[in-house]
């Protein structure tokens, strides 16, 4: 082969094996773009529900994971029985990470949720990553203006 071929033949191995590194470096740049971008895109699903004491109202709780971060979100809702939230609705309350017992490697995950009495809803944990949504004040729902009422330091009791 001539010099002039094996110039050739590197010369477009070398922009193959370019070709190659870049569209690697493409996929890599396209994935951290869709982590950043779409970070809040959640699995999120209704975890469970508790009736009012007059069963005239219930506290969802929506159960959320992030694409990124594993820690399990809580949407705490105040709707109407037997209705779900509307569609972009802010939750009364949300919370992160929020353990019954143990801790974040060994603990159990989720929220103690009851209503004493009809306007009053108390949700309970031992402890929690962090609280993005606080309740201030009561909520309109129904007509019934409800407060929800976040208590840490609870765990759950042995069985």
């Amino acid at each position: 082969m001539s010099d002039r071929g094996r110039r050739a033949l590197r010369g477009g191995l070398f922009a193959g094996g370019a070709l190659v590194v870049l569209g690697g470096l493409a996929i890599v740049v396209i994935w951290i773009f869709r982590a950043v971008v779409f970070a809040d895109v959640v699995d999120r699903f209704e975890g469970f529900r508790v009736a009012s004491p007059d069963h005239v109202l219930d506290a969802v709780i929506f159960e959320s994971a992030a694409v990124i971060d594993t820690s399990i979100g809580y949407d705490v809702h105040i709707v109407p029985a037997g209705q779900f939230p509307p569609e972009g609705q802010r939750p009364a309350a949300r919370l992160h990470g929020a353990l019954r017992t143990g801790d974040s490697h060994y603990g159990t995950y989720g929220l103690h949720v009851h209503w004493p009495d009809d306007s009053s809803v108390v949700v309970e944990y031992l402890a929690v990553d962090s609280i993005p949504i606080e309740p201030v004040e009561p909520i309109e729902v129904g007509g019934r203006m409800v407060r929800v009422i976040l208590i840490d330091g609870v765990a759950d009791s042995p069985e």
